[in-house]
């Protein structure tokens, strides 16, 4: 059964977010929409000093497990640009990295902020709180059991390629 089977009571949280990937072509594997906590900062100084740590924000990722033999998988964080999520996001491009055995995290920085796209305007969604979505993402995949947290990579778009920088 290998870890899907394992985590079938997400299962509705995965049926919710299957109309917004339909498009997005076929995916093997385990996928379910996870939650993880991350923070906002309006510039690196307040990273630096700590005071990031007191705006929490609950964001999501969309997690899709390669099949598996029961080894813990590598992962690869996928962060999109301004425009947000595309479908070749999670259909080509994460479809390849899953069919090569490599577990997939495409976050969403922007709905638990209440916002859907900064390609209009970049201040939406700060660059320092968009660099700490991807280690917050990191880290909570290198605590989830599927993940083998010594081969976590970060890769993104556009915008999502200056916060993978």
């Amino acid at each position: 059964m290998g870890h899907c089977g394992k985590r079938l009571a997400g299962l509705h949280r995965l049926i919710l977010a299957l109309p917004l990937f339909a498009v997005a072509g076929p995916l093997s594997g385990c996928a379910t929409s996870l939650a993880f906590q991350s923070q906002d900062a309006d510039d690196y100084h307040e990273i630096m000093t700590g005071k990031h740590r007191s705006r929490s924000v609950e964001l999501s990722g969309y997690l899709v497990l390669p099949e598996t033999t029961g080894n813990r998988a590598p992962a690869v964080v996928i962060v999109p640009g301004s425009g947000g999520a595309t479908a070749w996001m999670d259909g080509y491009f994460a479809e390849a990295l899953r069919q090569a055995g490599i577990a997939t995290f495409r976050i969403d920085s922007f709905s638990g902020r209440g916002v859907t796209e900064t390609a209009t305007d970049q201040s939406r969604v700060s660059m320092p709180a968009s660099v700490l979505d991807g280690f917050n993402a990191l880290r909570f995949l290198a605590s989830h059991p599927a993940i083998d947290s010594s081969r976590i990579g970060i890769t993104g778009f556009s915008r999502g390629g200056t916060v993978a920088l």
